[in-house]
């Protein structure tokens, strides 16, 4: 029992740093932009290292390996083609005789 208490004392603890953390984002948008900067480099390299290191071994121990790399392909091409497609409709209007700075 004490386990499952100190897990739920553990829990609430960092849900409200995280909820100070994110208020002062909020409030505080030159810190924001700063730490996205290096927190999407950092998020990235860790996602890539989850799934190379430990999630894509596992997966070939389970299944074939044709199998397991073909999704893994299939997954990272599905994912550009998407990126390549949101982006490619991700556009800013710009209004003729208006300066783009004073909108």
């Amino acid at each position: 029992m004490a386990n499952y208490l100190d897990i739920i004392i553990f829990s609430l603890i960092g849900s409200v740093f995280s909820l100070v953390g994110g208020i002062v984002l909020l409030l505080r948008k030159k810190w924001a932009d700063r730490l996205a900067k290096y927190g999407m480099s950092l998020s990235a390299g860790a996602l890539l290292a989850a799934v190379f290191l430990d999630l894509l071994p596992d997966g070939l121990d389970a299944a074939n390996a044709e199998t397991v790399l073909t999704a893994c392909l299939a997954g990272v091409v599905m994912f550009f083609f998407a990126e390549r497609f949101l982006h490619w409709f991700h556009h800013h209007h710009q209004h003729e005789g208006k300066d783009p700075q004073l909108g």
